[in-house]
């Protein structure tokens, strides 16, 4: 059985963001979006696939990563 890490996306691109002094504004106008939808995104505990590869490229960060395997147990 795989052990998923459970975390909370929206978090990890704010804290991104932040710490790379990223503006939501330049982010939003990145994604073609306003920056209110920068702050939703932020919210979310999972977002969509496409929108997460997409953040990824435009902050050259791949944020699928975060959901890499923790443990795997129980393997036969």
């Amino acid at each position: 059985m795989v052990a998923l890490k459970d975390i909370h996306i929206g978090s990890i691109i704010r804290k991104y963001v932040y710490n790379h002094g990223i503006s939501p504004q330049w982010l939003a106008g990145k994604l073609g979006c306003n920056r209110s939808k920068i702050y939703k995104i932020y919210e979310k505990k999972s977002i969509d696939t496409d929108l997460l590869i997409l953040i990824s490229n435009v902050l050259n960060y791949n944020f699928l990563d975060e959901y890499k395997e923790e443990q795997i147990s129980d393997c036969p």
